[in-house]
């Protein structure tokens, strides 16, 4: 009988264990009894064992991550709403905390998608330390910053980092950002808008690709949460229009991942207006035990969602939830810049997407 696991009473078990420790590495994502196929690495023996040190994955895979930063701000008064005005040491310390969560437990992905920064110039400088540390640490990056500006009371907007060793950026254009509401979002702090926070879409594909590896990513924050309550949906209406929009503005395109803060549970109208068009929510697919990004009064739960469009279904080969900020106490670690705990409100996602093969 063939057997698919060892067990400790094996006198000679034939174990090969993957190891994505090396600085640099890209993670292993399998579970119990996945098949792996196309690691590539040095093969090494230590505590008994046979390693094979992974040093890169099947060359089209794409990671894609979205995270809200919570309050990227500098100490510049722009009128308006009071807003967190940081200064200079603090700027640091939290963009410090940004470039460690990034490199250290993310490694680094290809595509981030970031909610709740106040200019591009912070973006472009959280971008730029990333690069000099990811540096330090062995491993080759060259992110470009990617922001339009919303029309948010307070300022923040979403954009994205591109790592341009690995994607080729194409079109970059902001979706509906000046749609007149139908009735849902009308009469708010930015008027008719349908977005406070337009959609900021960009075209990419691994470097080296065909033309058939494009993906059109899309980074979302959809209509906050706060003030709603079961008996005033007025949000949740708002945030199904914004979802239909979204929706509506691509269609037609191939390959097509929408992620970011949708402000949304999981088994929300929202969701389902999303699911409507056949986009499939990618978080189910979570470890039970991880399956959250945001804690509300000690309550677990998904406000954040990393959904692809029928033709990306198939090629999501790993999806998670980074721990770094609901599971750990904000206390020990928030003024901490040696670290990426602690740094939001949010947990960041992860996926990773095997899309068609590179050119020989």
């Amino acid at each position: 009988m063939t057997e698919d696991r060892a067990r400790r009473t094996d006198d000679a078990p034939q174990v090969l264990a993957l190891d994505d420790a090396l600085l640099g590495a890209e993670p292993v994502h399998a579970f119990a009894f996945d098949t792996v196929e196309g690691a590539v690495g040095p093969l090494s023996f230590s505590f008994e064992n046979y390693k094979l040190l992974v040093t890169e994955q099947p060359a089209g895979t794409l990671s894609v991550a979205t995270w809200n930063l919570l309050n990227v701000f500098d100490e510049i008064d722009d009128g308006g709403p009071a807003t967190p005005e940081p200064s200079q040491a603090e700027q640091a310390r939290k963009r410090g905390k940004i470039v460690r969560g990034i490199v250290d437990q993310l490694r680094a992905p290809a595509v981030i998608a970031v909610q709740e920064v106040e200019k591009l110039a912070l973006l472009q400088a959280v971008a730029a330390e990333t690069d000099r540390y990811a540096a330090s640490r062995g491993r080759v990056t060259r992110y470009r910053a990617v922001l339009l500006e919303g029309n948010d009371e307070r300022g923040i907007d979403v954009g994205f980092l591109l790592d341009e060793e690995r994607v080729a950026v194409g079109d970059v254009r902001q979706l509906g950002a000046d749609t007149g509401s139908t009735g849902a979002c009308q009469d708010g702090p930015d008027g008719n808008l349908v977005y406070d926070r337009p959609p900021l879409a960009v075209d990419v594909r691994p470097v080296g690709a065909p033309p058939t590896a494009r993906v059109t990513v899309v980074a979302n924050h959809f209509k906050s949460k706060f003030g709603g309550t079961p008996a005033n949906d007025f949000f949740e209406d708002c945030r199904v229009e914004q979802a239909q929009l979204l929706r509506d503005n691509v269609r037609g395109l191939p390959q097509v991942a929408l992620l970011g803060d949708f402000n949304a549970f999981r088994d929300s109208r929202i969701l389902a207006a999303l699911g409507a068009g056949g986009y499939a929510d990618t978080v189910d697919a979570i470890p039970a035990d991880r399956r959250f990004s945001f804690v509300f009064q000690g309550r677990v739960q998904f406000l954040d969602h990393l959904v692809v469009s029928p033709a990306l279904r198939g090629r999501v080969e790993a999806v998670d939830s980074s721990k770094l900020d609901s599971d750990t106490p904000f206390p020990r670690f928030e003024n901490d810049p040696t670290t990426g705990f602690s740094t939001s409100d949010h947990d960041p996602l992860i996926s990773y997407l095997r899309l068609p093969a590179t050119h020989s």
